[in-house]
């Protein structure tokens, strides 16, 4: 039976693998203005801002950290209706 201290390192495990998924995709063009998206909101980021540096996550859930982190830190996380991305990446 699996423990908590089990399940949290098996989703700190799949958090720094899912980085590295050809699912997530980043964009670096204008290094003005970035955003931290995915899903649809995509689509409107892109848009509204067409020459905007954008990570588009592919799997939020756990978030992949290491490409949050890497991306410019004054990027602003845009998401529909689940604030999930926004919460996780607070609280972290």
């Amino acid at each position: 039976m699996l423990n908590v201290i089990d399940l949290n390192e098996k989703e700190n495990k799949l958090a720094e693998d899912c980085a590295n998924f050809e699912i997530n995709k980043v964009e670096y063009n204008d290094k003005k203005v970035g955003f931290i998206t995915s899903g649809i909101p995509y689509q409107y980021v892109k848009e509204v801002f067409p020459t905007a540096d954008v990570l588009k996550l592919g799997l939020v859930n756990p978030l992949p950290k290491k490409l949050i982190e890497d991306f410019p830190p004054d990027s602003v996380i845009y998401q529909k209706l689940n604030d999930i991305m926004e919460l996780k990446h607070k609280k972290e």
